[in-house]
């Protein structure tokens, strides 16, 4: 290698770097006007996909929100305006790169409300499947677990968060 391409790939190395160490930094959550944060924890460990997108309607379907999930960062903090949501469906796959082959699976009636209290947890999601077509869903309460590990990353989150756990409609 010359000297000159031994001197672009060491600074590209230490810019690699420099935006590596910052992106993992903890940070302040960026909520649009009139947003509440929303937290939670989708856990895919009983599941067969590793990858995928939750999607969040608000009833009247003036809101749509698609969460990444996966299995390398379970926890979440959103932004969702206040209202009824339901959690509409999954779009799963086995990782990242078999988007075009992923399986969609329809998720029932399962809601949350997000009211005027500014931090609401909507509870850990628990995905497992039966023989690949059905879905199942439990809702477990671990908001002290939850928000341990979200101060890691947003350590200007309130101490306490209002509980309104998904349920079946």
């Amino acid at each position: 290698m010359t000297p000159l391409g031994r001197l672009v790939a060491g600074l590209f190395l230490v810019g690699l770097a420099a935006v590596g160490c910052g992106a993992f930094r903890p940070a302040p959550l960026d909520l649009a006007p009139g947003q509440r944060v929303v937290l939670g924890r989708v856990d895919l460990s009983g599941f067969e996909a590793k990858e995928g997108l939750l999607e969040i309607v608000r009833e009247d379907r003036a809101f749509e929100y698609a969460l990444p999930v996966g299995r390398t960062a379970p926890e979440f903090a959103i932004g969702l305006p206040p209202g009824r949501y339901r959690l509409v469906r999954l779009r799963a796959g086995k990782d990242r790169a078999s988007t075009p082959t992923q399986v969609v699976w329809d998720l029932g009636p399962l809601t949350f409300e997000v009211g005027a209290d500014p931090v609401v947890y909507i509870g850990t999601l628990r995905f497992g499947s039966t023989f690949g077509r059905l879905v199942r869903v439990s809702v477990v309460d671990e908001l002290e677990d939850t928000l341990r590990v979200l101060r890691r990353w947003y350590p200007d989150l309130p101490a306490t968060a209002a509980r309104a756990l998904v349920t079946p409609a």
